[in-house]
Formats: C-alpha cells, sequence, structure tokens
C-alpha cells in the first residue's frame, strides 16, 4: 500500500443509565461511526480519550447520591463492548489494523478518585477493564496524566516505514521527524485549534478531541516549512448531556480519517465527517442512517 490511513474517533463518554435522558453517550452517532469504519482499510483506529463517562465518581455529582446508581463494573463493560465493535469494524478491510486508546481528563477521574479514596489504590486497571493490552495489536496511551502524546513517525533513516511513537512534546528535537500527532486536548476553549497549532512543536497534522467543537487551524510561523495544522475534533457523545444543563454553544458530532503518503508524509488528505441526527455521509458519498 501506497498509504498509512488511520481513523480518528473523538470523545464518547460511554455511561449506563436506565434513563435515556441522563446518558451521555449516542448509540446512533457511533451505529454510523462503525458502519463507515467498516467501509475503509485503515491501519490504525486512534480513540483520544474520554471512552468512559465516570460520571458517578466526578466531582459535578458529589453531591447527588443518585448518580452512583450505576456501578463503575457497568460503565466499563459498556465502554468494553463498544470500543470492540468499533474496533472490529475498523479491522473489517485489515484485521492488523492497531488500536490506540488515549486516556482523555474523564479517565483520569480514575486517578483522582483514588487519591480521595488512597484505601484503594492499586485496585483499578483501567486498561484491563476497558479491554486493552498492549499486545501488539492494541496500546494504552496515558496522554492525560503524563502529558504525552502519540505520533506516526516516518524515520528518515526508513523510507516507506511507519513507527508509532510516545513522546513528550517538551524538550523536542528542534527538527523532528515528520509525521501525524494525536493527543487528547490541550484546550477546551472556543480558540482551541489556535491554541493547539501554535502550541504543537511538530510539523504535520495534530489532532485532537475535548472540546466538543470541530475547529481546523493552520499554525503561521514565518520561514518555518510544513506548520502545523490542528485539527479538533468534536464527540461521539450526545450534544445535551445532562450535566451541562442545555445545549452547549458549538458542540458538533464528528471523527476523522487521515491518509498519509508513505513516501512523503507531508501529503496528506484529512477528512472529516460530521454527524448529524445519526446520519452522515462518508468519504464514499453514501449516506449512512443509525441502526441504533
Amino acid at each position: 500500500m501506497s498509504l498509512f490511513s488511520f481513523a480518528i474517533l473523538p470523545d464518547i463518554h460511554f455511561h449506563p443509565s436506565a434513563d435515556p435522558d441522563e446518558a451521555t453517550h449516542d448509540p446512533r452517532a457511533l451505529s454510523v461511526v462503525e458502519q463507515i469504519l467498516s467501509t475503509q482499510r485503515l491501519d490504525a483506529l486512534v480513540q483520544v480519550g474520554d471512552l468512559v463517562d465516570h460520571e458517578g465518581i466526578g466531582r459535578f455529582s458529589r453531591e447527588q447520591p443518585k448518580k452512583l446508581a450505576m456501578t463503575l463494573e457497568e460503565e466499563w463493560k459498556m465502554a468494553r463492548l463498544g470500543l470492540a465493535r468499533l474496533t472490529r469494524a475498523a479491522r473489517t478491510k485489515f484485521p492488523r489494523a492497531r488500536l490506540f486508546s488515549l486516556e482523555g481528563n474523564h479517565e483520569k477521574r480514575l486517578g483522582a478518585f483514588e487519591g480521595m479514596h488512597p484505601q484503594l489504590a492499586g485496585l483499578f486497571d483501567l486498561p484491563k477493564q476497558l479491554g486493552i493490552t498492549d499486545d501488539g495489536l492494541a496500546r494504552w496511551v496515558p496522554t492525560d496524566s503524563t502529558g504525552q502524546l502519540l505520533r506516526f513517525v516516518w524515520p528518515r533513516n526508513r523510507p516507506g516505514c511507519v513507527v508509532p511513537q510516545i513522546v513528550k512534546p517538551d524538550g523536542f528535537d528542534p527538527y523532528p521527524e515528520p509525521g501525524a500527532t494525536i493527543g487528547h486536548g490541550w484546550s477546551h476553549g472556543q480558540n482551541a485549534d489556535k491554541q493547539t497549532a501554535d502550541m504543537s512543536p511538530y510539523p504535520g497534522p495534530i489532532f485532537m478531541g475535548h472540546s466538543h467543537r470541530l475547529q481546523q487551524k493552520h499554525a503561521k510561523r514565518f520561514g518555518v516549512g510544513n506548520a502545523p495544522t490542528a485539527y479538533i475534533l468534536g464527540t461521539l457523545g450526545r450534544l445535551t448531556p445532562p450535566y451541562v444543563g442545555g445545549k452547549p454553544t458549538g458542540w458538533q458530532q464528528s471523527f476523522g480519517i487521515c491518509h498519509m503518503s508513505l513516501r512523503d508524509p507531508m501529503i496528506y488528505q484529512v477528512v472529516i465527517i460530521g454527524i448529524t441526527d445519526g446520519k452522515a455521509i462518508g468519504p464514499d458519498g453514501r449516506l449512512y442512517k443509525s441502526k441504533a
């Protein structure tokens, strides 16, 4: 193959609830994503974090005991099964496609919960609970608690080869190797795209979630070739989660697919698929409708 292709899924926020109005994930959006993934020949699937909501242990729920009605185990089971379905769809045309699941701020809630209850320290293995084992085809990337990023790098001494790397943006090489960069999110505001593009030390596309807004910005750096372009993906969760108290401004359901040339990784195409009311037009021009 002359291309390296990967899909990027933003925040999903799996959270089971007996009351549909209390759920934070959106089965309709996920049904559309699953259908479109199965049509693509992908080398990797990247979920950028906030796979699980952890609403019951979040600070917004501390004074609301009913939020604890769903156990952590139930929440993890839903996320585990949901991620498995998406991964199977992504591997339809290439069974060896790798899965990378990044830690988001909602996964980080578990560490904060352990900090408040030190007697529970060491009892939770979140990657295992989510079915993510480092077996060569799946990898957990602790982005939010360690500040690391996932990069797909084209090493200069290995033309035509793509190497996944886990890196920290501080202390970077002034001439970093080209590639694609993925993290959970550096900003939650309306200028997340500009801040991400300006902060990225790496050439090429950089993908983030976290803000739930769909944004794109190219960094302006005088005298610097291949300046980064930030793609802030939206969300695959509900647009009206109960903790927001209304419809948030500017939120959009979407996910991305990126194709990069193996010979020249700075030649790439990013396709952003927006989802509206359980419907989306895929890269093949077909209209996909939710089966959920």
